[in-house]
């Protein structure tokens, strides 16, 4: 599920059975390094460290005291999801 707020979304995502976690969430910040300074300062756990992919997306994972775990993201570059293996998707395609 992706919600959108204003110029943002949060992702909401579910895993299956057998999966470490049962579900995650994906929050778009305007800087993924400057956000991952002041969570590490805070004492977050950190699950994977602020790292590029290459559908131009910059990404940290850290894990809550519940156990639950948030992917911050930031958009670095426009990309085509072609060159990555992925599909374009416009609204009328997708099933509410």
């Amino acid at each position: 599920m992706q919600l959108v707020l204003g110029d943002g979304a949060v992702v909401v995502t579910r895993g299956g059975r057998g999966d470490a976690s049962s579900h995650s969430l994906l929050v778009r910040v305007d800087d993924v390094d400057a956000h991952h300074a002041r969570v590490v300062e805070a004492g977050a756990t950190i699950v994977s460290p602020p790292t590029d992919y290459p559908y131009a997306e910059r990404q940290y994972t850290a894990e809550d005291v519940g156990g639950h775990r948030w992917t911050f993201s930031q958009t670095v570059a426009d990309a085509d999801p072609a060159d990555w293996g992925g599909t374009l998707v416009d609204e009328g395609q997708i099933a509410a």
